[in-house]
Order: C-alpha cells, then structure tokens, then sequence
C-alpha cells in the first residue's frame, strides 16, 4: 500500500469525496423531492424540491471544478474526473460510480485504489526528516556513494617522462 506525497492531495480527496457523497445524497433527496411533489401536490414539496436541485447542481459543480486536480501518484490519471479512460480490471464501483466507490472508501476506510491503475493508497502523508537528531546518531551510519569514496584514495603520482621520450601530448601533429 503506497502513501500518500503531499498534505494538499490528502486536503482535496477529502474535500472532493466529500461534496461528491454529499452531490450523491443530493440526488436521491431530489428524486424523493419530486415524487413527493406529484403525488401530494403541495408547495412545500416543489420548494423542497427547488431547493434539493439547487444543491444538486452547486455540488457537482464542485465535483467538476476540483476533480481534475486530484491525480493519482502513479498514473497521473485524474481520479475524481469524468474520463473516458480505460478503468483497470478490477476496479469496483458503488452505485454504478468509480468516484463514488473512491470517495466513499477514502472517506470511511482512510484508503482507496485507484480505478485506472489498481494501486491501492493510504491517507497518511510521507513526513520527510530534514535533519538528522544528533551527529552521534549518525556517525557510522553514513555511506558514501562510489564516486564519493573513490574521491577519498590517495591519487597515483605520474612520473615526468623521461628525456628523449616523445611528448605526451594528445594533440594530432600537424
């Protein structure tokens, strides 16, 4: 299970899965809104019913707006985003959405996997250490790269050429 790079990613998939669950139950108030208005015939029901489309289009507006921006780590793929992409395999959805099966196991669980590419990822945030605590800490633990060590040989003393000999110079005569 991979983490999670930047606290701003974690910020958007909380906030876009939640105005996504929230853009879901605003669909089905809406529905109830309108069966409740045919069949009673009332004016509090079609104002119920104003209001809960209101709701509904201010939501996946949202969706809309801040879904693209919310990539996955691996594939790049803009995961809250209506895409005609290929889905992974084994992708699932909840309620026939694979944003809405996102949203709610991100939201629930504090993992999700990523319909495109199948990889599953955890809310928590890589934190990078800066500095180390203490150089004592440190000291022994310390490696060097190749080039690194290399640089701490003693060099090779090449010796004047002797007298006579041709020059050493690379240049072509001319």
């Amino acid at each position: 299970m991979h983490r999670l790079r930047h606290h701003r990613l974690a910020r958007k998939l909380k906030f876009t899965s939640l105005v996504t669950v929230a853009g879901t139950i605003s669909i089905f108030v809406f529905a109830t809104m309108v069966i409740a208005t045919f069949f009673f015939r009332e004016i509090h029901f079609a104002i119920g019913t104003g209001i809960s489309l209101t709701c509904m289009v201010l939501f996946w507006a949202f969706i809309l707006a801040t879904g693209g921006s919310c990539r996955c780590q691996l594939c790049q793929a803009p995961m809250m985003a209506q895409r005609k992409c290929s889905r992974h395999r084994k992708a699932k959805k909840s309620l026939g959405s694979y944003r809405l099966k996102l949203a709610t196991s991100f939201l629930f669980t504090d993992s999700y996997t990523c319909p495109f590419c199948g990889e599953s990822f955890t809310s928590q945030v890589v934190e990078k250490s800066i500095l180390p605590v203490s150089t004592e800490e440190m000291r022994g633990k310390v490696t060097l790269p190749m080039s690194h060590a290399r640089a701490n040989e003693p060099t090779r003393r090449t010796q004047p050429p002797a007298e006579g000999s041709a020059p050493t110079s690379h240049r072509r005569a001319t």
